[in-house]
């Protein structure tokens, strides 16, 4: 997909391991909406809205965010979610190979972090910067991840989004 036609053709990664319906808030409810938004471009253009979208992460998580009718393809690691440490390690392996499998276009990570270096142009959301300003917002071990993982996500990413 290049850069001068966003809405042409093309295969998209989605990256959803990070997703724990019900737990990670404003993250998923802007999975939901981005998704949504995608599926209603397909029907009301879809002459420009035909990309093909993986959606790799558990079955539990893509379902919560997955509208209704659309067209999407699952890559499921696990039924259920993935505790935070144990996430790490399924990135690095399961997903690695899974996301390595599909001839895509780009990958994007909407949770924040990009969690290996791909073939393909990355695209990152980065919904705030609290775990680098507020440390003491997050446990311990979860800050002390995030202070890593953010920079390294913007360093790794060939686009950087932020929807605030």
């Amino acid at each position: 997909m290049s850069a001068s036609a966003p809405n042409a053709g093309g295969t998209i990664g989605i990256n959803l391991l990070w997703l724990r319906p019900g737990e990670v808030g404003g993250t998923e409810t802007y999975a939901r909406r981005i998704l949504r938004a995608v599926a209603d471009e397909r029907s009301s253009a879809p002459d420009i809205g035909n990309q093909t979208l993986h959606l790799f992460g558990t079955q539990r998580g893509i379902a919560a965010v997955a509208p209704v009718g659309a067209t999407l393809i699952p890559h499921v690691a696990t039924p259920g979610a993935i505790p935070p440490a144990r996430r790490i390690f399924v990135e690095r392996t399961w997903f690695r190979a899974a996301a390595r499998a599909v001839d895509l276009d780009v990958m994007h990570h909407l949770g924040g972090t990009v969690p290996f270096e791909s073939r393909v142009p990355s695209l990152v959301t980065i919904h705030d910067l609290q775990p680098l300003d507020e440390p003491d917002n997050f446990a311990p071990m979860k800050a002390r991840y995030l202070r890593g993982a953010i920079p390294t996500a913007i360093a790794r990413a060939t686009i950087v989004t932020t929807p605030s």
